[in-house]
């Protein structure tokens, strides 16, 4: 980690947020599809 910048921090926190985001949802979209092939929902 670098020097903190104050006017740096809220554009850094929101691109952090935005990678977690983005990691979640690859995550939950693997979940879902692992679950669907384990056990195939009928229909």
């Amino acid at each position: 980690m670098t020097e903190p910048k104050p006017q740096n921090t809220p554009n850094k926190l929101l691109k952090t947020i935005r990678q977690w985001l983005g990691f979640a949802v690859v995550l939950t979209g693997a979940f879902v599809l692992l679950l669907e092939s384990f056990a195939v929902i009928p229909g």
